[in-house]
């Protein structure tokens, strides 16, 4: 309610031009399409139909390890209410610019925080609008897609990485062709929380190596205290 849409999608509008230089939208977002695709080696070309985008946002306040969401009823923790996750007015002016503006199937688009919830007060206000996006989400409960591994192995650069569990990239990932890292520009208990922070979230593991429970394991309990 302390958050604007209509100012939000000026905002995230004049992004996009001006990363691109280009005075609209959906020259903007060509732009940005062909750039990205002549530096990976696919030509001059840009968004093509079919082709799937996946959307890390930063949830880590709903992180499925920490119990900050309710995995049947995925209200958030009252006593975190107030913590941040990625606006969601944000996350709406996003996906109208990839649906209404580059054409984007909403079945090829994939959005979520692989090792957490994907919290009711969030899920709310992006599915009535787009409900044949992917909402991907660790438990993949109420309409929400649950984030399974892939066959593509994730190969950790440091050494103590050596005979541990090999780890994999989830599905959603491993088969977009574009992914957006939509992290939060935060204040942090090291300093601040960047764009590459935001990926401690892309695996289903974390990097502790912590791995959820089968599902519906919390539920068959009685149920989830604190709420």
């Amino acid at each position: 309610e302390h958050t604007d849409l209509e100012v939000v999608e000026r905002m995230v509008s004049q992004a996009i031009r001006g990363v691109a230089g280009k005075d609209s939208d959906a020259a903007a977002w060509d732009a940005i399409f062909r750039y990205f695709n002549a530096g990976r080696g696919k030509g001059n070309v840009g968004y093509q139909a079919g082709e799937k985008i996946a959307i890390k946002i930063n949830l880590t306040t709903c992180n499925a390890s920490s119990g900050g969401t309710n995995p049947v009823t995925y209200e958030k923790k009252r006593s975190l209410a107030n913590n941040i996750d990625n606006s969601p007015q944000m996350t709406l002016a996003l996906l109208r610019q990839l649906v209404h503006v580059v054409g984007i199937d909403q079945n090829d688009i994939a959005i979520g925080d692989p090792t957490a919830m994907f919290p009711s007060y969030y899920y709310d206000k992006l599915h009535p609008e787009f409900p044949r996006v992917h909402y991907l989400d660790s438990y993949g409960a109420s309409g929400r897609t649950r984030v399974e591994f892939s066959k593509v192995p994730f190969h950790w650069s440091t050494a103590n990485a050596a005979g541990r569990k090999q780890d994999y990239l989830p599905i959603a990932f491993a088969e977009a062709d574009y992914l957006i890292n939509f992290a939060i520009l935060k204040g942090h208990s090291s300093g601040v929380t960047l764009c590459a922070k935001n990926h401690y979230g892309s695996l289903i593991r974390t990097p502790n190596g912590y791995l959820r429970p089968e599902w519906p394991l919390w539920p068959n309990k009685g149920g989830y205290p604190g709420y």
